[in-house]
């Protein structure tokens, strides 16, 4: 037995009450919850059920709202007044049974949906294009590349030395480099300040993974600071409290992060103190201890979020294998692996 739901019927107010849904806590975050609901949810249809409603703990309000239920009660008061028990601290939740919906079929037309999509953007996209490397660049001799413009070097558009050159050079030294012309860069962009660099700016990118972040199942934990109604002692035993609100709050603020990996420092700080908070238990059930689990299993997943992708100054291609377009920058592939690169340091 991994889960069940136990439900009653009202057949005249076309209605169920979820009394009881629980899922084996070793056997948590893998999905057979949503997957218990929607055979659920098919029951329903079959049963002419309009609505379920249910009454939510404060740590199952994030699954019911994962899987379509909503703390607004649209049904009539009149169709389940005096038919369900009310209880003190939980939060009643109400799911509408769309009958054009195959809940049991979701996962499969969300992803004919995703490939169709992700389908068209590579028909108009060009970030899977490699381009071969520019011989000025040292890639189909074999030679080392040089920095190009250093000293009595000459650009192969003859943009002139790097001494004796300037930011109009430098774009057009920037603009030779294969696949970034392609990608929609003009002179006038990389020309100005800071060189090719138009990052995304960094709130904006943090915002983005933090968002990922809640918008797992497991993340509910850390939606919110933890209530010490709820946990006397947490502020007792935690030194360090963090969770996705304070860490919003610190992004719209501004200046507290300064990379991402400052932000996955807090990510990680987050499961630690769950763990710490939910020690584990030999034999025992420990929902928290899960999340923490799912939630640095989803950090070591996502690593390439937390490294820097776009450098201000100028980039520089050695002897690479390829070079490729992406997001208005350049990836370069040196024997396989993505690199990312500056000009004015001659590092990757």
């Amino acid at each position: 037995m991994v889960g069940g739901i136990c439900y009653r019927a009202y057949e005249q107010e076309k209605f169920a009450e979820i009394a009881f849904c629980a899922v084996q806590a070793s056997q948590q975050v893998k999905g057979y919850g949503s997957v218990v609901m929607n055979l659920l949810k098919e029951q329903g249809l079959r049963e002419g059920i309009e609505y379920f409603i249910t009454y939510a703990d404060n740590y199952a309000v994030g699954y019911f709202k994962k899987l379509g239920f909503t703390k607004g009660i649209t049904m009539p008061r009149g169709r389940y007044l005096g038919l369900i028990k009310d209880y003190d601290g939980g939060t009643m939740m109400e799911c509408y049974l769309h009958k054009s919906i195959p809940y049991t079929s979701t996962t499969a037309m969300v992803k004919k949906q995703h490939d169709f999509v992700m389908g068209e953007i590579i028909k108009r996209a060009k970030s899977h294009i490699v381009y071969e490397p520019d011989p000025v660049f040292g890639g189909s001799s074999g030679v080392d590349g040089d920095k190009v413009g250093d000293g009595d070097k000459s650009t192969a558009s003859g943009a002139g030395t790097r001494g004796g050159g300037g930011k109009n050079q430098n774009a057009n030294r920037n603009i030779m480099i294969k696949g970034v012309r392609e990608a929609g860069w003009t002179e006038a962009d990389i020309g100005g300040k800071g060189g090719m660099a138009k990052p995304v700016k960094l709130s904006v990118e943090l915002t983005n993974i933090v968002k990922k972040v809640k918008s797992e199942a497991w993340s509910w934990p850390y939606h919110a600071p933890v209530n010490p109604l709820e946990a006397p002692s947490y502020y007792n035993v935690i030194k360090k409290p963090i969770d996705l609100q304070t860490i919003e709050q610190r992004i719209r603020k501004g200046g507290h992060y300064q990379n991402n990996k400052q932000l996955r420092d807090d990510l990680q700080l987050m499961g630690d103190n769950c763990k710490q908070f939910n020690p584990y238990v030999e034999g025992g059930e420990n929902g928290y201890w899960e999340t923490a689990v799912a939630l640095h299993r989803w950090i070591g997943e996502h690593e390439f979020m937390f490294k820097e992708k776009s450098f201000g100054g100028e980039w520089i291609l050695g002897n690479c294998g390829g070079v490729t377009s992406m997001d208005r920058g350049t990836r370069i592939h040196v024997q396989g692996k993505e690199l990312w690169g500056r000009m004015d340091t001659g590092k990757l």
